[in-house]
């Protein structure tokens, strides 16, 4: 018995602390090694320590037991440290007795931080009429946050009756290594000719031809140019890889056609659901592993102890229970251990990555020579190449519309660079027809630095950040930076829904919760004491968003719940009218980080029928109407305008005093009850489902409109502040904020950052007219950069970890670890330490990373150096970790002092 007791422990341990097993290539699959060689190194430590505290077997079997019962309660199937397969498990809320809280309301994941959910896919084969479909997951490369992906399904080779796949989360082609290796600088149509002409015989020692068994000279050129895959490796050479393989339902079933095997498309589609259908899971990571595990088992043991009434608590009795604690404490801290080093990864400062700046020519107008480089460089030609396609109507792969016809770059098609620049009275300068022409420095490589050192005071200058990260990871990093900077947080998140927006939007009630709760305490630290928070939500979230709300910034500081009338289409179109009320709204809840918040009075139009009851007329011509025995002007009452509500109602708001033909007005509004109470609902701002062809909207289904976010912010917030938003979107926070003469900060992860969000911010740079920009005449004009940041997946993947063949597991604490010292080359010579981060990630951004850990502003930045606004100038090429000892924590990390007997 005792055996089968040990056995079962071990084999519980380790299946819940190494976790299932995870196939592709990504940071993950490195993680669930390191704990494979972690657990096989610390569980004869285990094993030492029973047999030499425990002599008899049947103490050994209860040991046993009892570790067995608690552990297989508290990992889940990631191996995270939680509340796995209690009673709490079943339930969102519950009443905790803890050690620091008699009570406190619960959710289950409070503890933890909140990475990401995705499937654990792994090999499967299958058979259907005959036909064996094999799926090979060993490509499959996760997700490094909560972006939503399209797995799609890669045609790997044929042979008989059984077809082999690779599934793979679709990604777009990305030409910027192959080019540089072949230097070629044309367009990606040109660069697929070139791999059409010399597939798959490309040769070059920086080029990953993946080759398989597939002829691809069954299909056409143009067939062949939508297959191949052209992707760029993160390494450090910057390797390219070319794919041929087939994904597109068509193109598979062209080639099985070929090849005579009788497969219907109806067959493939069923076995892609077939092996759709594994289990997705949430990735966790326990904010305080050993003081959770410690406490719960504490009172697992007392609840043994004191359940069981014949108990006898003698000496020896006394000593069995100690040991037990005594071994448990162990297995504890040996878990801890492990889950503080990813803790530490998880909370590192991120590097910076492949940053660019867009900014309009007006910026740079002095400066005639710079622009005159600009248009002669050889980018310029992929400048106008994007103008052209931002111009243009996008589709995707099954025909849908994606955007539409952008018509403030029309003029592109025949765009002439020459007349750029007009000469006046003997000297060149910009033509103020292109002054809001947008500039991505992606496009000048070489020339990006002379353009960025043109400018001064270079962050003050910046308008706003675009920044793509999974958003614990951007808020994190920024917090040096701008620790109470922030003077209003909008955000929109998923709303819990489970519906088929371009991000992730299911997640059971407890993650919804820790996911949020995450991000919103580290944005509480970056919001200043005057600030204002608003949180977006419908009704499947705003009730646990109001508890939220409430616990990180009290609820004192709750100031208002905005109700937003979406105006949803008439009542007998939608089917649910049938068996329930029509939705209608969504909530924003406002709340602020202190008592003495900034808060700017919106007004609004008085309605036709109050303005009317001015029936008297004084001796000057001035209209009246007399109200608790004084005379009120109806001319300062104009002016003044009506504060708008927490409720922003119907049709009656958006009427127009000064329209020219108020009786066709007033015909037009019959049915409007003007005297319903002004303060019901935000309903003059309409939501896209009320003007579905507004220039306005860009084909994104959780859009908001500009009008909608122009008076939140300008609620709370005066001109050049900063404003926050890091569930960005469609980018409609930037685009207001860029008309409304605020700066910014959006953070999104999705795909739909290059798709959809920086075209839409360079739309608006152009001068993008919508009514927000009309009531403030912006035309256009600004400065932004946009950037990514390394992510928890980029870390794990990067770190190394050796085993240690001479160490003391008792005492390990990862500290003899390398982890991403790659980045510091020896100079024995010199007895120096030299900096290099390009060793780790060859498009990093220095300056930005090191402004961010720092919190110091930049004010001058060329290729060579970057001078903050304090005075402190950095030459990269001269950083040693003698002079800069403080960059450690981005390259290595003491997740735990070392562990003492």
């Amino acid at each position: 018995m005792r055996e089968r007791a040990e056995q079962r422990f071990y084999s519980k341990l380790k299946d819940t602390f190494v976790g299932e097993e995870i196939k592709g290539e990504s940071g993950y699959v490195n993680l669930m090694n390191l704990r494979q060689q972690y657990f096989d190194k610390i569980e004869p430590f285990i094993k030492e320590s029973v047999e030499e505290k425990i002599e008899n077997d049947a103490a050994k079997e209860e040991l046993y037991d009892k570790l067995y019962t608690f552990f297989d309660a508290y990992l889940n199937e990631t191996g995270t440290v939680f509340f796995a397969d209690t009673q709490l498990h079943k339930n969102l809320y519950e009443r905790v007795y803890s050690d620091r809280d008699d009570v406190s309301l619960f959710w289950k994941t409070q503890k933890l931080y909140y990475v990401k959910s995705e499937a654990l896919y792994d090999d499967l084969e299958t058979e259907i009429d005959g036909i064996t479909f094999r799926f090979d997951a060993s490509a499959i490369k996760h997700s490094k946050g909560n972006e939503k992906k399209q797995l799609e399904f890669y045609l790997a080779g044929i042979e008989d009756s059984k077809l082999t796949f690779k599934p793979k989360y679709q990604e777009q082609n990305s030409y910027d290594h192959f080019r540089k290796h072949f230097d070629e600088d044309d367009s990606s149509a040109d660069v697929k000719n070139f791999i059409y002409d010399n597939y798959p015989d490309i040769v070059h020692p920086n080029v990953k031809v993946v080759t398989n068994d597939l002829d691809h000279t069954i299909y056409s050129k143009t067939d062949f140019k939508q297959i191949i895959s052209v992707y760029d490796i993160n390494d450090a050479v910057q390797t390219a890889g070319v794919e041929f393989a087939p994904y597109k339902v068509e193109h598979i079933l062209k080639y099985i056609k070929e090849k005579e095997i009788p497969i219907s498309e109806d067959q493939l589609r069923k076995a892609f659901r077939i092996y759709k259908k594994q289990n997705e899971v949430d990735y966790f990571i326990h904010k305080d592993a050993k003081g959770f595990l410690t406490e719960q088992f504490n009172i697992y043991l007392y609840n043994y102890l004191f359940d069981d009434k014949d108990t006898e608590f003698t000496e020896k009795r006394v000593k069995q229970i100690q040991t037990i604690k005594e071994i448990a404490a162990e297995v504890i801290d040996y878990i801890a251990c492990f889950e503080d080093e990813l803790k530490s990864i998880w909370n590192k400062p991120k590097f910076v990555r492949n940053s660019n700046y867009v900014f309009t020519l007006d910026r740079i107008s002095d400066n005639a020579e710079l622009i005159e480089k600009i248009v002669e460089h050889p980018g310029f030609e992929k400048q106008i190449e994007e103008y052209k396609n931002l111009h243009e109507e996008w589709t995707d792969e099954e025909g849908n519309t994606t955007k539409k016809v952008w018509k403030e770059f029309e003029w592109a098609s025949d765009f002439s660079p020459e007349d750029i620049l007009i000469t006046e009275e003997g000297s060149k300068k910009l033509n103020p027809d292109f002054k809001h022409l947008p500039v991505d420095t992606k496009y000048f490589a070489d020339l990006k630095w002379d353009i960025l050192d043109d400018f001064d005071h270079l962050e003050d200058q910046t308008d706003g950040f675009l920044i793509k990260s999974d958003n614990y990871q951007a808020l994190n990093t920024l917090l040096t930076k701008f620790q109470e900077g922030i003077d209003l947080i909008y955000i929109d998140p998923p709303f819990n829904t489970g519906d088929d927006f371009l991000y992730k939007d299911k997640f059971q009630d407890s993650t919804w919760l820790t996911l949020m709760e995450n991000r919103m305490a580290l944005s509480y630290e970056l919001l200043n004491t005057k600030g204002s928070h608003y949180l977006h939500l419908d009704e499947n979230a705003n009730y646990l968003g109001r508890i939220l709300s409430d616990r990180i910034f009290g609820s004192k500081n709750f100031q208002r719940e905005i109700i937003w009338d979406i105006q949803v289409l008439s009542g007998y179109k939608v089917k649910v009218a049938e068996t329930n009320w029509i939705l209608g709204h969504q909530s924003i809840l406002f709340h602020t980080k202190s008592d003495s918040y900034k808060f700017n009075k919106q007004v609004q139009p008085h309605t036709l029928k109050y303005l009317r009851s001015f029936n008297k007329t004084d001796e000057d011509g001035r209209d009246y109407q007399v109200a608790h025995g004084r005379r009120i002007y109806k001319d300062e009452v104009k002016d003044k305008g009506k504060p708008f509500g927490d409720v922003w109602p119907q049709l009656k708001d958006i009427i127009d005093v000064e329209r020219p033909f108020p009786d066709v007005w007033e015909e037009l509004t019959a049915a409007v009850n003007f005297d319903r109470p002004q303060e019901d609902v935000w309903g003059d701002i309409m939501s896209f489902q009320q003007q579905p062809t507004s220039s306005e909207r860009i084909l994104f289904d959780t859009q908001k409109p500009e009008e909608l976010l122009s008076r939140i912010i300008k609620s709370g917030t005066d001109t050049g502040d900063w404003v926050l938003d890091y569930f960005a979107g469609s980018g409609t926070t930037a685009a207001t904020a860029l008309k409304i003469n605020r700066k910014f900060i959006t953070c999104e992860m999705g795909e739909h950052f290059d798709s959809t969000l920086l075209p839409r911010i360079k739309r608006t740079l152009l001068g993008h007219e919508t009514s927000v920009s009309r009531e403030e005449s912006y035309h256009g004009g600004g400065f932004i950069k946009y950037y990514q940041l390394e992510q928890y997946e980029d870390a794990l993947s990067r770190s190394a970890y050796q085993e240690q063949d001479n160490y003391d597991i008792s005492k390990y604490a990862f500290g003899a670890d390398q982890k991403q010292l790659e980045a510091i080359e020896l100079d024995y010579e010199n007895e120096k330490a030299h900096i290099n981060f390009e060793k780790l990630y060859p498009d990093v951004d220095i300056a930005e990373t090191l402004s961010n850990l720092t919190g110091k502003k930049i004010r001058k930045l060329n290729a060579e150096r970057v001078e903050f606004e304090d005075g402190q100038e950095i030459v990269f090429d001269e950083m040693t970790f003698g002079e800069y000892p403080w960059i450690k924590p981005l390259i290595w990390w003491n997740s735990r002092r070392t562990k003492q007997n």
